[in-house]
């Protein structure tokens, strides 16, 4: 699993900074692992999640980083 997720992570993210981004990449991955079987519905559920999410400013989305 450790291979597979390091081979993964390493053609998608070329700068891989593990130690300040790391939990968000395993976050990333459990999602899409825990939601694999049910592919017919993903479309459905980003469009819903983008709806009810509303606007988000820079400041938000960067709270992720200070929660370390």
């Amino acid at each position: 699993v450790l291979s597979n997720l390091k081979t993964a992570t390493g053609g998608t993210y070329h700068a891989f900074n593990f130690d300040k981004y790391g939990f968000l990449y395993l976050a990333e991955a459990q999602y899409r692992f825990n939601r694999r079987f049910d592919l017919s519905t993903i479309l459905t559920r980003l469009l819903y999640a983008a709806v009810a999410t509303g606007n988000r400013t820079e400041a938000w989305c960067r709270l992720a980083e200070d929660q370390r």
